[in-house]
């Protein structure tokens, strides 16, 4: 039987956080680190506000809005984690204003 893709898990690590978080391919980043309880800031939800983002460190994400397929490295855009998806094992570091005080 075919795993189903809402059945891939992918371990994230934030820098500054001890667990590894565990996130689902159709779940946002910003869920699968609010159910991790990691304080992460967020307003719209759709990617428009830009106060969750983070930086992508190492690995791959899909993000909806604006829609790009995001490789970790020199030139890669901050991520926002209300509109981004796990393609692979990551790691990340929230911006500094992400972080709920």
């Amino acid at each position: 039987m075919a795993e189903q893709p809402d059945a891939v898990r992918w371990q994230i690590r934030v820098q500054g956080v001890e667990q590894v978080i565990q996130a689902g391919s159709g779940e946002t980043l910003l869920s699968a680190l609010e159910q991790a309880g990691v304080p992460v800031r967020h307003a719209c939800r759709n990617g428009v506000c830009e106060i969750c983002e983070a930086r992508l460190i190492a690995g791959a994400v899909t993000q909806r809005y604006p829609a790009l397929q995001i490789q970790a490295g020199g030139d890669a855009p901050l991520l926002r984690l209300c509109a981004a998806y796990a393609a692979s094992d990551l790691e990340l570091e929230l911006m500094p204003y992400a972080w709920k005080r």
